[in-house]
């Protein structure tokens, strides 16, 4: 049965309390659950004391213990009321500490102090950090400031008691455009992610001079290197189920239409020699309503988790949609109507994208990623899901093969299915691809 991504992500931190999670929780962080306490919180206090030069807050206390998929969190709070977010990864114990994970722990790192200097997006603000296990607590760990508000996914279908629920929406999106629209100041030659230029270890002096190195991530990437057509590879499910091999073929067929990352705009116009070369740029790696904090006006306070932020082509960078708004794109998981209570219709769904995208304009102007890009983003970010997530995959192709074809859902996949037996003649298999490249056509 599918899940609401509401019902999902609204759990997504949990009470490490919870007793029916221990198991999981023992599993994804080991040996992280016992550090005590006390540790924290001394952590925490000798961070504060370097921090405000010897003053302090007073004792710390840790008085939340939460956790997500990727990491281990400890709210410490001080006698004045303070308070610091200890983060730690999940990749922070045993054999899972490898240098890639420890590279990624890094690139997270510069990447949130990029974003502070260089940008105005509410990002959390780092007080310290270590990315080895020599230190007082034997893990590598982030001490940052908390965000204040509350999260997208606990607002969006509850909105505020004094504004009505589609201007509480508007006004999310606008300031979630707004914030988003910083990304596009950046441009970079290559895909990987953020390090620091030419250095071997990170220091304060140096967290601002970065450059683009391997996608180090906790999980195997679909973009590794510059030639993301090569790279975006189909992950595998049971090689006998025949519905997956027929859909295989389709993501294959999609992925060598997706747009490339060349065309050059007036604000980004590459010089003679380098006009064929690919341009890359900057996105939130997970772009959902767990990860937007916002006041009870609707703006946002702040965007947290940015792990595994790598640079990707144009038509998967900025200009994305959240996924809450792309939500009919991952049939899979959509659970409309069957549940009004977490899922908007289709209908309201392209409302607010259509809005988003004008947001997204008044924003950043008119460039090549949001006039002729944007409009197809939730499209692009469909086939890219259907390539990595088998679960999704047949849902995605019967939903594009549909609306490419205009056919009914059914012969989309009788259709699907007819490519996966041969049974397509190179001519209707050549058309089929002419359909693909005219729907994902982008304007010049």
């Amino acid at each position: 049965m599918s899940t609401s991504r509401f019902s999902d992500c609204s759990s997504s931190l949990v009470s490490s309390s919870d007793e029916q999670n221990q198991e999981e929780l023992q599993h994804l962080f080991g040996n992280l659950l016992s550090i005590p306490d006390a540790s924290f919180a001394s952590l925490a206090s000798s961070i504060c004391r370097r921090t405000d030069e010897g003053q302090g807050h007073g004792s710390a206390r840790v008085i939340s213990r939460l956790s997500g998929s990727y990491n281990l969190i400890r709210i410490v709070e001080f006698d004045d009321q303070e308070k610091y977010v200890v983060r730690l990864p999940a990749t922070g114990w045993g054999e899972r500490f490898t240098e890639s994970a420890r590279l990624a722990f890094e690139s997270q790192v510069v990447t949130m102090y990029f974003l502070r200097e260089h940008t105005k997006i509410p990002v959390p603000e780092v007080y310290a950090f270590d990315a080895s296990r020599d230190n007082e607590i034997g893990a590598p760990y982030i001490v940052m400031s908390p965000i204040p508000g509350e999260t997208v996914a606990s607002k969006w279908f509850s909105g505020h008691e004094s504004i009505p629920i589609e201007e509480f929406r508007w006004r999310i999106l606008d300031s979630v455009a707004e914030a988003v629209s910083e990304l596009q100041k950046f441009r970079f030659d290559e895909i990987g992610s953020l390090q620091i230029n030419g250095e071997t270890e990170i220091t304060t002096s140096n967290l601002l001079d970065v450059s683009i190195g391997p996608c180090h991530s906790y999980d195997e990437g679909i973009f590794g290197q510059m030639d993301y057509r090569r790279k975006l590879e189909i992950s595998p499910k049971n090689p006998l189920h025949s519905a997956d091999k027929d859909a295989k073929i389709l993501v294959d067929q999609l992925i060598s239409c997706l747009p490339q990352s060349t065309r050059s705009d007036p604000s980004n116009t590459p010089s003679p020699q380098h006009a064929g070369e690919e341009t890359f740029v900057l996105t939130l790696p997970d772009f959902g309503p767990q990860n937007i904090m916002i006041d009870n006006t609707g703006a946002v306070t702040g965007i947290i988790d940015w792990d595994n932020t790598t640079t990707v082509p144009r038509f998967l960078g900025f200009i994305s949609y959240p996924s809450w708004i792309a939500s009919d794109w991952d049939p899979a998981r959509y659970t409309y109507p069957d549940d009004t209570k977490n899922e908007n219709s289709p209908e309201e769904l392209r409302g607010y994208r259509r809005f988003y995208h004008e947001r997204l304009r008044k924003y950043c102007g008119s460039s090549y990623e949001v006039s002729r890009l944007a409009p197809r983003a939730h499209i692009y970010e469909a086939i890219v899901l259907a390539a990595g997530e088998y679960l999704s995959r047949l849902e995605i192709l019967k939903m594009i093969v549909g609306q490419a074809c205009q056919l009914t859902e059914d012969k989309a996949l009788q259709l699907i299915q007819r490519v996966g037996e041969t049974a397509l003649s190179y001519g209707d298999f050549s058309k089929l691809e002419d359909r693909f490249r005219a729907f994902l056509w982008v304007p010049p």
